[in-house]
Formats: structure tokens, C-alpha cells, sequence
């Protein structure tokens, strides 16, 4: 079987939340935002399976105790494959596979038509999602293990920065200089090596200067 193509990671950046909720139960106390992010459907055929993960950034915020991810599989019709559920810490991962075989109903034809959905439940911080995941979904032959073929989500993607060796903040994405535009939480740095604008939690290092 000819195998192409390596799976793609995308970030699935929330900077919008699609609904808020109260925190009722949540660990924080706090009210909650809700991001979905959708893959498009990939096409499996026997002896293979699919994957679709999430990954937790690991220099998030300590103060944001919730990121409950739910990841999960619905064939054409609409109907659920799998789920899975899980609370995300720093850094942190889950996946979730679905394989031919457990494909429900059985297929009709020799290929199926499977899609991914990840739903991000975390603390709200200025009624935004205060959790970050980069998610993926691929394609993957089960004997071996290599990947066939992999998609993108229609989410918003975002460059992922970190702040340098010894830095005291974790940078998210470039801003622009023009309106030192960030997400809540964050200040627009520049960064007098590659002078490069990007957004800190807080001064990244001291040679590092604020833009006003």
C-alpha cells in the first residue's frame, strides 16, 4: 500500500469563544467558554483507522484549572463512532481511535467516511478561553502504524512563540506593532535580537521592551 503524506498539526488557537456557561462543578468556580473546532471527513477502508488528538500547550496559565477536552467520531450520517473525555493539564494529551472494524453500522462500501469533532470546555478569561490545544487528525495503516494520509480544521490557526531560554513569560503569537493587538491577558514585547513583536503573559526577558 502506498503511503503518503504525514500528518499535519494543526492549532486549533481559541481566541474566540463559541459560548459561555456558568462554572457550576468546575474546579475554578468561574464561568466556562466553549471552543469547537471540526476536521473535515477522511476516508478509511479496511485495515485501517483513524486518529484525531489534542495537546494542551505546555506553558499555559496555572490559574486556568479547567480544559476538558471531548474529542469524537461521526461517520456521514451524522451518527456518533466515538468518544472520549478528558481534563488536560500543561502540557498534556489525549487521543482517540476508531478502526474499520468498529465502525457502526458496518460499512456499505468499501470506504467510510469518518470526521472528527474536539470540543474545548476551559475557565473563561474575559469571557474568552483561557486553555490553548493544537489538535490533528490522521489516517493511519494498523499494520505498521504509519501514517496515509492526515486533514486541517477549519479553526483559526496561530503561530506558536515561545519565549527564549530563561525568559519569566511564555509569548503566544506575533502581534503587530500598528495597534499591539493580544489576547487577553497578554502585552505586546519586542524582542530587540530578531525584533520580532510578540504576545507575553508577562516581560519575557529584561532586555526585552514594552510596546506602548
Amino acid at each position: 500500500m502506498r503511503l503518503a503524506m504525514v500528518a499535519m498539526l494543526t492549532l486549533a488557537v481559541l481566541t474566540t469563544a463559541t459560548g459561555l456557561s456558568s462554572g457550576a462543578g468546575a474546579s475554578s468556580g468561574g464561568k466556562q467558554a466553549r471552543q469547537t473546532t471540526t476536521f473535515g471527513s477522511l476516508g478509511i477502508v479496511s485495515g485501517q483507522a483513524i486518529r484525531v488528538s489534542a495537546v494542551r500547550e505546555p506553558y499555559a496559565n496555572l490559574e486556568v484549572k479547567v480544559c476538558t477536552v471531548d474529542l469524537n467520531f461521526f461517520d456521514i450520517n451524522g451518527n456518533r463512532q466515538a468518544t472520549v473525555t478528558e481534563n488536560l493539564s500543561p502540557g498534556k494529551g489525549s487521543f482517540l481511535d476508531l478502526a474499520w472494524t468498529d465502525i457502526a453500522p458496518p460499512p456499505s462500501s468499501a470506504r467510510a467516511e469518518i470526521s472528527a469533532v474536539v470540543d474545548v470546555t476551559s475557565d473563561a478569561k474575559d469571557g474568552k478561553p483561557g486553555c490553548h490545544i493544537a489538535s490533528s487528525v490522521e489516517v493511519f495503516d494498523q499494520t505498521g502504524g504509519r501514517t496515509s494520509t492526515s486533514d486541517e480544521s477549519f479553526s483559526l490557526q496561530e503561530d506558536h512563540n515561545l519565549a527564549p531560554v530563561g525568559a519569566t513569560g511564555y509569548c503566544w503569537a506575533e502581534c503587530a506593532l500598528a495597534d499591539s493587538s493580544c489576547p487577553p491577558g497578554f502585552e505586546c514585547w519586542q524582542n530587540p535580537i530578531d525584533t520580532k513583536f510578540l504576545c507575553c503573559a508577562s516581560r519575557p526577558l529584561q532586555s526585552w521592551t514594552p510596546v506602548n
